[in-house]
């Protein structure tokens, strides 16, 4: 994790952690450190794209009750989040899961 969260976290819009499953508490935990709110809403998905994808919603400040991701997995982090609800319609197709 040898990223330059200083200025990563003075970015405004979406951020994308790629491969960031065994790290996602720490950079989490850096955001914050850097000035990140801890109500920013995040999202880890897993198996993206795929009838497999699980997608768990949740802020920096309640990161810590996510468990059970599995790899390959993303962080995306950013104000998109809350518009999950609206935007998802690929796990609303007849044959997801």
């Amino acid at each position: 994790l040898d990223l330059d969260f200083n200025t990563i976290s003075k970015l405004e819009g979406t951020l994308v952690f790629l491969m960031s499953i065994s790290s996602y508490k720490e950079i989490c935990s850096k955001l914050i450190a850097h000035g990140k709110l801890e109500s920013t809403p995040i999202a880890i998905i897993s198996n993206a794209t795929t009838g497999s994808q699980v997608v768990k919603v949740a802020t920096f400040g309640t990161v810590n009750v996510i468990e059970d991701v599995l790899s390959p997995a993303f962080l995306a982090v950013g104000e998109v989040i809350r518009l999950r609800d609206e935007l998802n319609w690929f796990e609303r197709l007849p044959l997801f899961g």
